[in-house]
């Protein structure tokens, strides 16, 4: 097991402790707590953005960016699916972010659930 580092998530003032070396979307998910991919965290859509109030992560990637603007990149706004920690960080879940869910719960949120996907039952003879 490698070294342990200190994750802490605001608004929510979350502290949880993580792996240093692991990817920043895996220790969050990994933690109970959901941002927006719907990318599936490959680094394509932009959607993961977490704002990076201290710490050390790994550098910017050419992904970023591509889809960051370079506001964005001045008030260190990251893809949380692109960097890795390497040391004790503190971020915060941006605007877009902010219907966290963590799991296992319900948290209301006035985004329009539209899924593409739908449950069919069929009979067979």
């Amino acid at each position: 097991m490698g070294k342990k580092v200190n994750l802490k998530v605001l608004p929510d003032n979350y502290n949880k402790e993580v792996e240093a070396g692991s990817r920043l979307m895996d220790a969050i998910n990994e933690n109970n707590i959901s941002i927006e991919s719907t990318c599936g965290s490959k680094g394509k859509c932009g959607k993961c953005k977490v704002k990076l109030l201290e710490g050390k992560i790994s550098n910017i990637t050419e992904n970023e960016k591509k889809l960051l603007s370079e506001k964005e990149i001045d008030e260190k706004i990251v893809l949380a699916c692109e960097r890795t920690v390497l040391g004790d960080i503190t971020i915060e879940i941006i605007n877009e972010n902010k219907d966290m869910v963590e799991k296992g719960q319900i948290i209301k949120s006035n985004k329009n659930i539209n899924p593409i996907v739908e449950k069919i039952y069929l009979e067979l003879p």
